[in-house]
């Protein structure tokens, strides 16, 4: 599938322009090439069954740089009779293309390449007699097309089109003289009147086409004059397609009525959408028949305001009329699961089930855009995954504002965008279409509209929430709306609200958040990045079905005072699993409580963030209170008194008592301002640490003396740990044979970090084991005060004990940073050896 890039392309106008872009052949290219008679003096008219040299070039005369893809076709509308798709060459020095319509026919002429990329049209030509007729085909077509104008169509007059015969969902094309655009509309499922409202330019001539699910044409194509005023606004009025009756007109100079139900263009069920292709050979008018502008302005979104982008981007082939010769859509593709099988290998929906990623859940953007518009332009039954696809992952609400009549955008004086006249009934239900499709919004302060225009949407909806089928909603501003996307959320199960250096509670976000507690029960993932307070945290509490809980307080001029009762109450919650606790949290004492043995029945992960500061007396409550059986995973960052050193071992006893077997993930630091030196805690004074079975180990605030006789005595207690990470106190200068017992003793150790080891004094690579299946991935190391006397020999120690080292890295100071990437060189091109070996290391 060809892919395109667009300047100034963006995902508002993706949207906005998808919305009334149907089926079409795979995405085109405009400026190849383009195309002329051999013979010159056909201009006006143009001889039957004659064969007339036509000539292909480069649409860059001066460097022939672009080209077209052969085969090429010829697309004949003509005037009150059935269109024709023609083989005109398999190359540029073939082709040629004979009339096969009557004398008296009046036709406009397009040609299309082999990848649907347009060469232009010309204008309205008549048929005159060749040589002789014997090649003139007129066959009976009970597939017709009759319209209630025939002549001249009046600015922003309606021209009604009725359809009998053929397969639907029909299809109308309108065909500009002299114009690089063609606007292609898909009416809705069941519908045979189209209603036009006509945006193009006075002055020049257009052409009514219809095509249906087979790719056939109608027979009674009318070939329109335009006229009137040059202002092709049309305020208020909405192309659109219906079941009825069209009457045709009694003299080609009248107009005829429609009658009976139509719905807008845009009409999710009609799947109504509208786009422009194709350079012209000979004309510099855009749209249809406007001079540098897209005239048609459907459901108030101006699409192709910029040409480069409706060009480049929005680019058109007449399906209908290519379809026969060069494709037919599989049965297959008809198929719902087939297709989301399709769009999902290039644009998944990930339900986001994990609830451990959710802590650092950003709602991501589609993987490619402009390929899904691309396959959206490949058939029929792309467009309502297409359209699903599009919709799920919002930033911007402005597209689902621009499908409505009478909305007004903000402009750059500062005004907010707001909608200006009652919103009508069928707008309301494409709306709701439109609406139900968004699963992810994650706001990032793009649209600027009033909140009294999201209320107008709700007052005339079914619904009583903004976005109806919203999974995931992320906010990272202060938005008035955010009661209303929340007010009754139906599905949502994921809230993230991130509000930066915010120095007093959110209004939107206290009641939003209130508004949600006690009455869902489908919210799950909880990110709260804002002023945090009682309330809001009491809020979050009767969130009951939440599975993962992220708190920061966002301000950095005070701390938010937790009490361990409150934690306690929080960490009891039936289904929470996961708790993070960031930002200037402080944990305080009850001055009553008598809490014990809180049962914590599913959390299996408790953080505390690195750059917190939890004292090491409110730990041990809350530790000596609760009741962990399903816990994995403790990470904390203390603040201990010089008093609360001599407690540490009961706070290994303590773990060890709450938890289970399953607990195997310990992460500690402490960022008091005492010395550690001062205290001299040994592994030998905490011996409940080594009662826990741990498979991974962090100790990164230095608060332990640790030696190389303590490592091994780790090594030999937890020897299924994937990561280690070691800070001692006083830094101990373990020798490289540390390294070696920790290679030989860990094999599934996948992460290591070391400080601090000597680097100077290294041993010949004859003592070092060859081992040929560690798992380690990272080794940082801290050589201290030590030098790395010589970077060759380092590499090929650790080559030999860590074949699949993917990252090395000294910690410390930045003048080893030459000497580091010396080493990492050097362990390349060692592995570049060994290249059979480190594709075993990518197996594992």
């Amino acid at each position: 599938m060809k892919s395109f890039a667009a300047p100034g392309f963006s995902t508002s106008l993706l949207l906005s322009t998808l919305l009334y872009c149907p089926t079409f052949v795979s995405a085109q290219t405009s400026f190849l090439y383009k195309w002329a008679f051999q013979d010159t003096s056909i201009q006006t008219t143009i001889p039957t069954c004659t064969r007339l040299p036509i000539v292909i070039t480069s649409f860059d005369t001066t460097t022939n740089s672009t080209r077209g893809s052969p085969p090429y076709y010829m697309i004949a509308f003509p005037d009150g009779g059935t269109p024709t798709t023609t083989l005109i060459g398999t190359s540029e020095q073939d082709a040629s293309y004979t009339v096969l319509h009557p004398v008296g026919t009046r036709i406009l002429l397009s040609v299309v390449d082999s990848d649907g990329n347009p060469g232009g049209t010309f204008a309205p030509q008549m048929v005159i007699a060749g040589s002789n007729e014997d090649c003139v085909v007129n066959p009976a077509n009970t597939f017709t097309m009759v319209s209630n104008v025939t002549s001249e169509l009046s600015t922003c007059e309606q021209l009604g089109i009725g359809i009998s015969g053929g397969t639907a969902p029909y299809q109308i094309s309108l065909v500009a003289a002299n114009a690089p655009s063609v606007t292609n509309d898909t009416l809705g499922a069941g519908h045979n009147v189209y209603t036009y409202v006509n945006r193009a330019s006075p002055g020049g001539q257009l052409l009514a086409a219809i095509s249906d699910a087979d790719g056939r044409w109608a027979s009674g194509s009318v070939l329109l004059s335009t006229k009137g005023s040059t202002d092709t606004s049309c305020p208020g009025l909405l192309s659109s397609s219906g079941q009825g009756t069209i009457t045709p007109p009694p003299s080609p100079s009248s107009s005829a009525g429609v009658s009976g139900q139509s719905s807008s263009t845009g009409n999710p069920g009609s799947s109504a959408s509208q786009t422009s292709t194709s350079p012209p050979s000979s004309s510099q008018t855009d749209g249809i028949g406007n001079d540098g502008q897209n005239s048609n302005q459907t459901g108030g979104s101006q699409l192709g305001k910029n040409t480069n982008v409706v060009m480049g981007a929005i680019v058109w082939l007449l399906v209908g009329a290519v379809l026969p010769l060069l494709s037919r859509m599989h049965p297959a593709l008809q198929i719902p699961e087939i297709l989301n099988e399709i769009f999902d290998c290039f644009c998944p929906l990930s339900p986001y089930d994990d609830y451990a990623n959710y802590y650092n859940f950003i709602a991501y953007e589609p993987s490619d855009k402009l390929s899904l518009l691309s396959a959206a332009l490949t058939c029929s039954a792309f467009l309502q995954p297409a359209l699903d696809h599009l919709w799920w992952d919002m930033d911007d609400l402005t597209p689902l504002f621009n499908t409505i009549p009478g909305f007004q955008p903000s402009n750059d004086t500062g005004t907010l965008g707001k909608i200006q006249e009652t919103i009508a009934h069928e707008t309301i239900q494409r709306l709701d279409t439109y609406r139900k499709r968004v699963h992810i919004y994650e706001e990032c302060g793009k649209e600027r509209v009033e909140t009294s225009a999201y209320e107008r949407i709700l007052q005339g909806s079914d619904h009583d929430t903004l976005l109806p089928s919203l999974r995931i909603l992320s906010i990272t501003n202060s938005i008035p709306h955010l009661p209303l996307l929340l007010a009754h959320p139906e599905q949502i199960h994921t809230l993230r609200i991130s509000q930066d250096q915010i120095q007093s509670v959110d209004a939107y976000v206290a009641t939003s958040i209130k508004l949600l507690s006690g009455r869902v029960q489908t919210l799950v993932h909880l990110r709260l990045e804002t002023f945090l307070t009682r309330e809001l945290l009491a809020s979050a509490f009767e969130l009951r079905g939440l599975r993962s809980l992220y708190l920061r307080h966002a301000d950095e001029n005070t701390s938010f005072e937790l009490d361990v009762d409150t934690l306690l109450d929080i960490c009891s919650m039936p289904h929470l699993r996961y708790i993070y606790l960031d930002g200037d949290i402080r944990l305080i004492p009850n001055e009553w409580s008598s809490r014990q043995n809180t049962n914590c029945p599913a959390l299996e992960d408790l953080q505390f963030a690195p750059r917190s500061r939890t004292p090491f007396k409110q730990v041990l409550r809350f530790l000596s209170s609760a009741s962990l059986p399903c816990l994995k995973s403790l990470a904390l960052r203390t603040e201990c008194e010089p008093d609360d050193v001599q407690y540490w071992n009961y706070f290994f006893q303590t773990l060890v008592e709450k938890t289970s077997p399953r607990f195997e993930d310990l992460d500690l630091g402490d960022r008091s301002d005492i010395n550690w030196q001062d205290y001299d805690l040994t592994l030998r004074d905490v011996p409940d640490l080594l009662k826990l079975q741990l498979t991974n180990f962090t100790s990164s605030g230095g608060m332990f003396s640790i030696s190389s006789a303590d490592v091994r005595s780790l090594i030999s207690v937890w020897p299924n740990l994937r990561t280690l990470t070691l800070f001692t106190c006083p830094p101990t200068s373990f020798k490289f044979q540390t390294l070696v017992d920790i290679a030989k003793g860990l094999p599934h150790l996948g992460l290591l970090a070391l400080a601090e080891m000597d680097m100077y004094d290294l041993p010949s690579a004859d003592s070092i084991p060859i081992l040929e299946d560690h798992d380690l991935f990272q080794l940082l190391i801290d050589p201290g005060e030590s030098k790395v006397k010589d970077p060759k020999k380092l590499a090929r120690l650790l080559d030999r004990l860590f074949p699949c080292l993917h990252t090395f890295g000294f910690m410390g100071p930045k003048d080893l940073e030459d000497c580091n990437k010396e080493v990492v060189s050097l362990l390349r091109e060692m592995q570049k050896i060994r290249h059979n070996e480190i594709c075993g290391c990518s197996k594992r």
